[in-house]
């Protein structure tokens, strides 16, 4: 039975590295005092600074509404209504500084949703770029990064999930995640993986 569940798939051609709402409601315990992930902002910086080297597009979400939209929550906001906080251009919606950005080499989405396709222009930009293969980092890991991996697969992508740069509120469900997404939709590779296969996929400046 174990075996039906454990095919990796395997980079493709091209590459993106992906860094899900690392914004400082997130990273510095706005929302959750003990949820601040200061040890995967310096492994995810570190893979960044990688991709910038080797021109490895990057791309950036984060979640925020305007004023509109939190009057008018969807039903995200109505089950989660501390994500209202979330406001276009507040300290708490804010990348956090310590990630590089550069924006001639990032691109930077806006989502309302779980998952990084639902609604933005992710798909489309990626295929633009030729891109087949898209690094996950961020969080949370059962939330947004597993809705991203799915839709990601379902949109056709290769989709890898780097277990020491992704984040859980809940250790229990971090662990459950990396599983299931491993199983079902996609490769859960390390840090040290994600770096060989950056430098393999240098792209062009």
């Amino acid at each position: 039975m174990a075996a039906k569940y454990n095919h990796l798939l395997g980079p493709g051609k091209k590459c993106a590295i992906l860094v899900s709402d690392m914004q400082r409601a997130f990273t510095e315990g706005l929302f959750d005092a003990d949820f601040r992930q200061d040890k995967e902002i310096e492994i995810i910086k570190r893979l960044l600074q990688i991709a910038y080297q080797n021109n490895i597009p990057v791309i950036y979400t984060l979640i925020a509404y305007n004023d509109y939209e939190i009057h008018h929550p969807n039903i995200w906001l109505q089950k989660i209504p501390e994500l209202k906080k979330l406001k276009i251009s507040s300290f708490a919606a804010e990348l956090d500084p310590r990630l590089p950005f550069d924006e001639q080499k990032a691109c930077l989405l806006t989502k309302k949703h779980t998952s990084s396709f639902f609604g933005t222009p992710l798909a489309n930009q990626l295929r633009c770029q030729e891109v087949d293969t898209i690094i996950v980092t961020g969080c949370t890991t059962s939330g947004c990064v597993r809705a991203t991996t799915v839709e990601g697969l379902e949109n056709g992508f290769r989709m890898m999930v780097i277990k020491d740069a992704v984040a859980d509120r809940w250790p229990e469900s971090h662990k459950q995640s990396l599983f299931e997404i491993n199983a079902k939709y996609g490769d859960v590779i390390d840090s040290s993986q994600a770096t060989r296969l950056m430098e393999k996929n240098r792209g062009k400046p």
